[in-house]
């Protein structure tokens, strides 16, 4: 079951967040989701970037989870 490889990652500070979401489409392509904006707006911005491998795919989101983290945001999972 590819449920299993989902991931979501949660990214805090002051009042801004970032989430990021990897999920597996049924065309199986791989989509790393970027929700970003301020908590008390509705102003939020994402970005979608798609991959065909699961390796290439969470490389990216390990990548983006090392500059929240760079950026002294706090991780809530």
């Amino acid at each position: 079951m590819i449920e299993k490889y989902w991931q979501h990652y949660k990214w805090r500070k002051n009042n801004h967040y970032y989430n990021i979401y990897l999920q597996h489409n049924l065309l199986g392509i791989w989509s790393v989701i970027n929700v970003w904006g301020h908590n008390y707006s509705q102003a939020g911005k994402y970005q979608i970037t798609f991959f065909d491998r699961y390796r290439d795919a969470t490389a990216y989101v390990a990548s983006l989870n090392k500059k929240r983290q760079n950026n002294h945001f706090l991780n809530f999972n």
